[in-house]
């Protein structure tokens, strides 16, 4: 009895869903037929439907994907197979051809073509995307029509993997490959483990055009730069990472460099680690300061008259920043636990006082900067002046002299473990080592303005 029941039961259970893929195929048909467009930065991305022929289960379509950046046009020709599913749509995507206007360089259409992305997605009933990208290796040349003279350049990229997911809410990219080689014939910059990934939130206006919020990684195994037979520059365990978020009409940004080792001869460098934040800034003013930019003719403005002019809007700039406290930090660290070490810390903020802004602009300023160092990393950096040509051969000890001379001075001190200063600038006083050094501030000062104040 309770067997015939189920049996009984059994059309009124698969009946709906044997029919639900049918409803979902429906319903991801008319999101595909539908444009979809996104701009990030200059970046401007457009998805164009063409075709779309859909049985109970399955659908075959065909698109064209837009990418612009600038007077740069590449449009992919795609063709998509789509199985219907429960909660959304699963589509494998090909490339069938790349057309690209004049102001694309030459070879990028061939290069297309011939690393062959194809993906895989994932389309839900939401209207979110997640694809997994695919490329084979390939090699770009530029410029392709070259004469006798010319340096041509090869950019060689391994077969790589990436992600794309969209939605109204956020975008996610992320690439990897195991190896990228850029040459001009004299030179060649090689990358291994190449890692590349990015999330971008929308502004609080609600798209991703100006000021989005993101969170941005790139990372690298190895690097390597040579020239010739000699190895110029090679970094391990590179990372960067960046940010900015958005709240309360408040802008904060933050950068981070971390590299294992760098060998740049005569250089040789470990556990380097350099931070840059400007945290608390006006989102109001940057607009406003972008808007000026992009609306300024220098060509209509005077020679004499543009600096002034520029020193005008980043003054303005900074008297509306002054009323959210910006605050901008910035750190180095390198060679930790040696006489080699460097470390540097500095921070600089704004009174939130217009008036002392306008009338004592050094009083409005809150610097503070220390450094300690090891006297090896002293020697290094004299060598790598002489090596660079900032020191002249002949210029003798000048270095030393100038290092004995700030020693006299109170300006470096030393101790058993090296080298230190440590500098503070608030309420127009300049300490140097907890010396008063205003003196010295007000005619750097006025050395610098040359004549401006």
């Amino acid at each position: 009895m309770a067997v015939r029941k189920i049996l009984m039961a059994l059309p009124l259970i698969l009946a709906p869903l044997a029919a639900w893929p049918i409803y979902v195929g429906v319903q991801v048909e008319q999101a595909m037929q539908e444009p979809q467009s996104v701009q990030v930065g200059e970046l401007w991305v457009q998805h164009l439907p063409q075709h779309y022929e859909r049985t109970h289960y399955s659908a075959d379509a065909g698109s064209f994907l837009e990418v612009r950046d600038g007077d740069i046009e590449v449009r992919l020709e795609l063709q998509h197979r789509v199985r219907h599913r429960i909660l959304g749509a699963e589509l494998e995507t090909r490339l069938v051809d790349v057309h690209v206007n004049e102001e694309t360089p030459p070879g990028l259409r061939e290069a297309l073509l011939r690393a062959q992305p194809n993906a895989e997605s994932w389309v839900g009933l939401g209207g979110g995307v997640n694809v997994r990208l695919q490329t084979r290796p390939f090699s770009l040349q530029w410029p392709m029509d070259t004469g006798a003279t010319d340096t041509v350049s090869i950019l060689d990229l391994a077969d790589g993997r990436g992600g794309l997911a969209y939605t109204r809410e956020r975008i996610v990219l992320s690439f990897d490959t195991p190896r990228i080689s850029i040459s001009d014939g004299a030179r060649v910059l090689e990358v291994d483990g190449a890692h590349y990934g990015l999330l971008v939130h929308p502004g609080p206006g609600g798209d991703y055009v100006t000021l989005p919020d993101y969170d941005l990684s790139l990372g690298a195994e190895e690097v390597r730069l040579r020239e010739g037979e000699s190895e110029r520059l090679a970094m391990r365990s590179l990372w960067v990472a960046a940010w900015q978020n958005s709240a309360h009409e408040r802008l904060d940004s933050v950068f981070r460099l971390k590299v294992g080792t760098i060998d740049a001869p005569p250089i040789a460098l470990q556990a380097i680690d350099v931070h840059l934040s400007a945290l608390r800034l006006s989102r109001g003013a940057l607009l406003t300061l972008m808007q000026n930019l992009e609306g300024l003719r220098l060509e209509d403005v005077p020679l004499e008259a543009r600096s002034g002019l520029a020193w005008g809007i980043a003054f303005e700039t900074l008297k509306e920043m002054a009323a959210g406290d910006p605050l901008f930090q910035a750190g180095m660290h390198l060679n930790p636990d040696s006489g080699r070490r460097l470390s540097v810390a500095a921070d600089l903020a704004l009174k939130n006082d217009r008036e002392l802004l306008d009338t004592r602009p050094l009083e409005a300023i809150v610097l503070g900067l220390e450094i300690e160092t090891g006297r090896e990393a002293m020697a290094e950096l004299e060598s790598l002046f002489r090596a660079s040509g900032l020191l002249e051969e002949g210029a003798g000890d000048v270095f030393e002299q100038w290092l004995e001379h700030a020693l006299s001075e109170g300006w470096v001190l030393e101790s058993s473990d090296g080298l230190q200063t440590r500098l503070r600038l608030e309420d127009g006083r300049l300490y140097i080592n907890g010396e008063d050094r205003t003196l010295l501030w007000l005619a750097t000062v006025f050395a610098i303005g040359g004549g401006m104040f």
